[in-house]
């Protein structure tokens, strides 16, 4: 009882006892004061919904970056390509018009040896047609002395000219200085030892002439066999660097075609 009649803040306990049910019944909201709350509440989540959008755009607008960044990388990568590509067909192309030009020139020294070796050959053919032609003259003036000596010296008073055979001009040569050194009859006997002498000299030099034309032949034979060896290697060595530049053109023609289709794919794309 002491404790219901003991005043808190100066109230007795009683009043206070009978003012819970009016305090319990101001507790149950108005409708004002629900649209308050409610709108309380729309207020918390229209603010978070804007924290979340405001999350949610500074992840796109950094996506955006991060996307524009890469996209313009690939496009600076893409466009550098290109002008590598651009480069290397301009760069394949003056490869193969160089080596072009190479392989023609090439032909040109080709064709050049080729008509060397000609000429070469027809020199060749002339001079070996006028050896023989000189060498067999030589071959009968030495016979038909060495007989005509032979015949003097077992037929005294015979007539040298007529031991002269042949028709080379040697022998005619040594016809007419026989001739002139003969005595005419009836004015003298022949003498025939100066004849034999002027024979035997005559013998002599011409196969002195002989060996030194043999001499000739075969040195114009070797250096003819050395310059046609020569031109030999050279059209060899030329024809060898021709083919191998046809098939380094192939091969720049063939870069360069694939170039242009990377090119292409790669503007297209």
């Amino acid at each position: 009882l002491s404790f219901f009649l003991y005043p808190i803040n100066g109230v007795p306990r009683m009043k206070c006892l009978i003012f819970l049910p009016v305090l319990a019944a101001a507790a149950v909201q108005s409708p004002v004061q629900k649209v308050v709350t409610m709108l309380k509440a729309m207020s918390e989540k229209g603010k978070a919904e804007l924290q979340d959008e405001r999350l949610q755009y500074a992840k796109y607008a950094q996506w955006c970056e991060s996307t524009k960044a890469e996209k313009s990388s690939a496009v600076d990568e893409a466009a550098g390509k290109i002008e590598v590509l651009k480069a290397d067909i301009a760069k394949a192309q003056t490869d193969a018009e160089v080596l072009g030009k190479d392989i023609e020139e090439h032909g040109a020294q080709i064709e050049k040896i080729g008509g060397e070796k000609t000429k070469a050959e027809e020199v060749r053919k002339k001079e070996a047609e006028d050896y023989a032609v000189e060498f067999k003259d030589y071959s009968e003036s030495v016979d038909a002395i060495g007989r005509a000596l032979e015949t003097l010296e077992k037929q005294a008073g015979s007539h040298p000219q007529a031991l002269i055979q042949g028709t080379g001009r040697h022998a005619q040569e040594v016809r007419k200085l026989v001739a002139l050194a003969t005595p005419k009859p009836p004015a003298y006997d022949f003498q025939s030892g100066n004849i034999t002498g002027m024979l035997k000299m005559l013998q002599d030099q011409f196969v002195t002439e002989k060996r030194e034309l043999e001499k000739a032949e075969t040195s114009k034979v070797h250096s003819y066999q050395l310059l046609l060896a020569s031109l030999s290697s050279q059209q060899e060595s030329e024809g060898e660097d021709k083919e191998r530049k046809v098939g380094l053109k192939a091969k720049k023609l063939q870069l360069k075609a694939s170039k242009e289709d990377e090119l292409t794919t790669s503007t297209s794309s």
